[in-house]
């Protein structure tokens, strides 16, 4: 459209990887051939810095400052970015890229408890908690040592289970009734990578949120809750359990091993609200589900930086009663592509690995 209505410039989108044929090799390949244009004169005018060394192309002196852009800009002001936030982003005082969002990972609390204080230090978090030994729930120590190793199975039993309670889920280039480009197809994905890791999986594909052919969103978890404990009645061998959604809201998306991916996000019911713990809602797991999402978050921080999105904690239970390894992963929203759902499935089954070895 723009090419169309411009007589002085012309765009033409460059991709230095080629998604659909992605080889051992590409993404190397594909920084190598930039690295080559921007020492040309076949350099891109202007780059997504997305995924890459954004230090290593300043240190080549090749990046324009754009401190006197944004200054001119008639649709952008200075003062629409937090000054910090631009500060992360020049070197040297040159303002090497215009962030187009970033987010932060904070913990809350009660004023009650923390007082009108708009901000704390380190230390005075680490003094608060160790004046408070009580508040076992977020003790780190103990989730991070907790070990989470799993048991080898005889044969014929499953020692993961993975399922989707809301499973009609899917992606804005999601096919209309292709259940595979649903939460379901990187479901079976993810149970296929870890099965090459040695693990045997049971992939339940039913739809929880459909009811004699209509919506059941609201109804989901009651209706699959006794399913699943039928299953794991069945087979108490069990040890993990997987829960695999998919969120709504802005596109999350990183570049991991070359190949664009949609970000994980853990999601962990807390069993209670501000009153306190809600009485028919009790979990004698959660202390292992938060173990569990806390160690796969940071061990996933470790091999691939970018995928991880955070662990969001709520309310209520979510069925992650069932086992202490139950985890629930929101992969993506509704702005990811199938293909980014998918992408991410091998280094989340890697890390996992990770995480079920105590490696």
């Amino acid at each position: 459209k723009f090419n169309r209505s411009s007589e002085k410039y012309h765009i033409t989108v460059r991709s230095y990887l080629d998604y659909d044929n992605m080889s051992e090799n590409s993404y190397a390949d594909a920084i190598t051939k930039l690295n080559n244009d921007l020492t040309s004169s076949n350099c891109p005018d202007i780059l997504d810095l997305s995924g890459l060394n954004l230090n290593q192309l300043a240190s080549k002196g090749i990046i324009e400052d754009l401190n006197g852009y944004l200054d001119k800009s008639s649709a952008l002001n200075r003062s629409d970015f937090l000054e910090n936030v631009l500060d992360a982003y020049t070197i040297d005082g040159k303002l090497m890229t215009i962030p187009a969002h970033f987010y932060l990972q904070t913990i809350v609390g009660k004023k009650s408890d923390l007082g009108d204080k708009e901000g704390w230090t380190l230390q005075e978090m680490v003094d608060y908690a160790d004046a408070h030994p009580e508040a076992e729930l977020f003790d780190g120590e103990s989730l991070l040592s907790k070990d989470l190793t799993i048991d080898p199975v005889s044969e014929g039993g499953y020692q993961i289970l993975i399922y989707h309670t809301h499973a009609s889920e899917g992606y804005a280039d999601s096919k209309s009734g292709e259940v595979m480009d649903t939460v379901r197809g990187p479901g079976e994905a993810l149970a296929e990578y870890l099965r090459g890791y040695g693990y045997t999986v049971y992939h339940d594909m039913t739809a929880y949120d459909r009811k004699d052919g209509k919506d059941n969103r609201n109804q989901a978890y009651s209706t699959a809750r006794p399913q699943i404990e039928a299953f794991l009645e069945e087979h108490p061998e069990v040890q993990v359990v997987i829960d695999l959604h998919r969120d709504g809201g802005a596109k999350r998306v990183a570049t991991v091993n070359g190949k664009k991916t949609a970000q994980v996000m853990l999601f962990n019911g807390l069993c209670r609200n501000a009153s306190g713990p809600i009485d028919y809602l009790e979990n004698k797991n959660l202390s292992g589900n938060l173990a569990f999402s806390l160690q796969t978050n940071l061990v996933g921080r470790v091999l691939y930086p970018d995928l991880m999105f955070r662990i969001y904690l709520k309310n209520y239970r979510y069925n992650q009663h069932f086992r202490e390894r139950c985890m629930l992963i929101e992969l993506g929203t509704d702005q990811n592509t199938v293909k980014e759902a998918y992408n991410a499935m091998e280094p989340l089954a890697q890390i996992l690995d990770t995480v079920l070895r105590g490696q």
